[in-house]
């Protein structure tokens, strides 16, 4: 998969009103450094991150979809 498949398919996930965290991305294409392509993607969306328990003390990032920006 190229580099620029990755942010697609993370959108195309949000879009089908789905959350999605780093673990999920591994498992379902393989890809790390999703906090990278979220920071990407916020160029042009508007995307929330809420930090939840991870199970081993620490806490890890859900990213949820909110919409495009607008361009005004």
């Amino acid at each position: 998969m190229s580099a620029s498949a990755h942010p697609r398919q993370i959108l195309a996930h949000f879009k089908s009103g789905k959350s999605l965290t780093e673990q999920e991305s591994i498992d379902l294409w393989g890809k790390r450094r999703l906090a990278a392509r979220i920071q990407e993607l916020r160029e042009h969306h508007r995307i929330d991150t809420v930090l939840e328990p991870n199970g081993n003390g620490g806490r890890h990032g859900r990213y949820f979809y909110i919409g495009r920006k607008s361009d005004g």
